[in-house]
């Protein structure tokens, strides 16, 4: 009797002899103008480009369920009196954005008049379907949603946030804002275009918000994640911008990254990721001795970080941190920070002074907190 061919045999026959009837199929269909390479070509690119369109509009749906879940959010919160209606939706007045959407705006009393009117028919000429919505607008979205959530008194006190799937609509919105706000900085940074700074400083702090706020461990946990991949990837972004003459957008992504410091969970990444980015601008620089492979755009950049370790360590909230024996600034992972930075300079500090003086402040304020910390146990 025959020996049985094997699964993994049987299914690399069935898909060789689903080749060749792909491929005899192309040749017969195939235009009399085209090879049946360039025909077997364009219908790959035409399969590529219907699989892009279905990601798409997944994604777009996905947009809207959401945003759906939010409004559902905002209207069971505020038919349970857990907030004041005219103060639902509203930002703070230094945070106010001309071109807020408009309907995630509550509907007050003044926009419902006492008569009763009816719309006029729709119009028999066809309509163009609406644009669809950028990560600008994604990200106006989130935000707004965000901000009017950590404002709720009763956000900190998880016992009496009467629903559950309220704290998990919050929980995707912060992380469909983080992922919005990787793929805007990632797209946009390169243009010329003037980017909405004041936009991102809202949406980072609407993350910062409610990294304090939220209480539930399970979606606290998975919203730290995505605050560290937002950390690391805004240090990167300043770490490898290949452009010397944009000061001015360096410095507001170190400004965006001194905002995401003032949540004490993200305080410890920032810095360690930092200090791997310096360590790294030490070791070109010591090849470079050698070698020759300077590269200047590594050492300038550097500069930002050092500065951005520096506004860190120095702002009220790492003090508090401090006081408070956060886990993440305890005086052993201090002592690691300082004993990696020193030795970052070893055999370069008299070659490169400027750089081994800007490490040395960081250092002498680590040594500081180091300190402070020291006599904080012994009183």
């Amino acid at each position: 009797m025959a020996d049985q061919p094997s699964p993994s045999a049987a299914a690399v026959h069935r898909i060789s002899r689903l080749k060749v009837a792909v491929a005899c199929t192309v040749i017969r269909t195939k235009p009399s103008h085209l090879t049946a390479k360039q025909f077997a070509e364009s219908l790959g690119q035409k399969e590529r480009k219907t699989q892009s369109d279905w990601k798409s509009r997944a994604t777009e749906l996905e947009a809207e369920l959401l945003r759906t879940r939010q409004q559902l959010a905002m209207t069971r919160l505020r038919e349970e009196g857990h907030f004041q209606e005219q103060h639902s939706m509203d930002w703070d007045a230094d945070e106010i954005d001309t071109s807020q959407d408009p309907e995630l705006i509550p509907i007050t009393s003044s926009a419902c008049p006492d008569r009763i009117t009816f719309p006029t028919p729709p119009s028999s000429m066809p309509t163009e379907p609406p644009p669809k919505p950028s990560l600008h607008d994604h990200i106006r979205a989130n935000s707004q949603f965000i901000h009017a959530m950590t404002r709720l008194h009763s956000l900190p006190d998880s016992a009496r946030l009467a629903h559950r799937d309220v704290s998990l609509t919050l929980r995707d919105s912060f992380s469909s804002g983080v992922k919005h706000l990787l793929g805007y900085l990632g797209s946009r940074l390169d243009s010329n275009d003037a980017l909405p700074w004041k936009l991102l400083q809202d949406a980072i702090r609407g993350i910062v918000r409610t990294l304090d706020c939220c209480r539930m461990m399970e979606a606290r946990r998975e919203l730290i994640k995505d605050g560290e991949r937002l950390a690391q990837e805004v240090l990167r972004l300043i770490m490898y911008d290949d452009h010397l003459n944009k000061c001015f957008r360096k410095q507001q992504l170190c400004s965006l990254l001194v905002s995401l410091s003032s949540s004490q969970e993200l305080i410890p990444v920032i810095l360690n990721s930092a200090i791997t980015h310096i360590e790294t601008v030490a070791l070109m620089l010591r090849q470079s001795l050698s070698h020759g492979s300077f590269e200047p755009l590594l050492s300038e950049n550097s500069s930002y970080l050092l500065s951005v370790m520096e506004d860190v360590l120095l702002s009220p909230r790492t003090g508090s941190s401090t006081c408070k024996g956060v886990d993440g600034l305890r005086r052993g992972k201090i002592a690691g920070w300082i004993e990696r930075l020193e030795e970052s300079l070893l055999h370069i500090s008299e070659d490169f002074p400027l750089f081994a003086q800007h490490v040395w402040k960081v250092v002498s304020i680590l040594e500081w907190i180091r300190t402070l910390q020291t006599e904080i146990e012994i009183q």
